[in-house]
């Protein structure tokens, strides 16, 4: 059962692979401090990955929803949203590793600014060499048009050394971040700021244009 006093709900779905699942769950139970409700979209998973889920999902904690037809991620969210109750949404990629404190400091960027969407900085490595920056936070340039707009999208510090730019680094709004990890207001999804027509590559942005037409802010809490 979910416990009561949980705020938020992660949800994790499947992005280019499996192989990386486990990994990924047993990073979240092991650096996210409790309550928490904590949900796998098992969207095709192979055999392998379902037997896994099932043995270790009591000691984890973890739900396991299983759709047995090929569904886009976004699609996958956007079928789970009305069964959200917790304030907040936590959606992340089956291939994230989390460090120590990470769902705090997400929920207390929203609980202190309102803000409507929150993302970390993210951070892409092979586990061997230093972890270079992804994006802290991304920037859109609009270029309007007599038939409509044109968006340049932009990935703050990208390739950056986080060591070399800590200066730099700070709470601050944005116009994007990405589905790797994003904080949502459930009310929010309900609200219907999930479009599943936009199914990939570009999912993310429309997100956090959707929330920003309901006056709510996009910030990079790093």
């Amino acid at each position: 059962m979910p416990d009561p006093q949980a705020r938020v709900t992660i949800v994790m779905t499947a992005r280019e692979r499996h192989s990386l699942t486990l990994g990924a769950i047993q990073s979240i139970v092991a650096n996210t401090r409790p309550p928490y409700r904590l949900v796998y979209a098992d969207c095709n998973a192979p055999a392998w990955l379902r037997d896994a889920l099932a043995a270790n999902a009591p000691a984890w904690n973890v739900e396991v929803t299983r759709f047995d037809e090929p569904l886009w991620p976004q699609e996958v969210r956007a079928r789970l949203a009305d069964a959200l109750e917790t304030p907040y949404t936590v959606f992340i990629d089956n291939d994230v590793d989390v460090e120590a404190g990470w769902l705090d400091a997400l929920v207390a960027c929203a609980d202190e600014t309102g803000a409507g969407v929150v993302g970390p900085l993210y951070l892409l490595g092979d586990g061997v060499q230093p972890a270079l920056i992804h994006m802290a936070g991304g920037r859109l340039v609009e270029t309007p048009l007599s038939n409509g707009r044109v968006l340049d999208e932009r990935h703050t510090l990208a390739n950056s050394d986080p060591r070399d730019v800590t200066d730099l680094l700070r709470r601050e709004r944005c116009d994007f971040v990405e589905y790797h990890c994003m904080l949502v207001r459930t009310d929010l999804l309900r609200a219907g700021i999930l479009d599943p027509r936009i199914r990939c590559v570009h999912e993310h942005i429309d997100t956090s244009l959707s929330a920003r037409k309901l006056g709510y802010a996009t910030y990079c809490e790093p």
